[in-house]
């Protein structure tokens, strides 16, 4: 029953790429950034989070589309 359920609560962020790429037409590299870079910008942390640079965390998930 998703009744009463915030928006995107029931859904992973590995499934929501799928369904950026797969369904909307969003190429893999934009729904990656949408996902990293561009909220990280937003929230005005680009100097901690969502890029691969030195110096900066690097937590790396592999995606695998099988």
């Amino acid at each position: 029953n998703r009744l009463g359920s915030l928006a995107g609560v029931h859904i992973d962020m590995a499934t929501s790429l799928r369904r950026l790429v797969e369904n909307v037409g969003i190429s893999l590299e934009d729904a990656l950034k949408m996902a990293t870079a561009n909220p990280s910008c937003l929230m005005r942390l680009e100097d901690s989070v969502g890029f691969l640079r030195p110096g900066m965390p690097a937590d790396i998930v592999l995606l695998d589309w099988a």
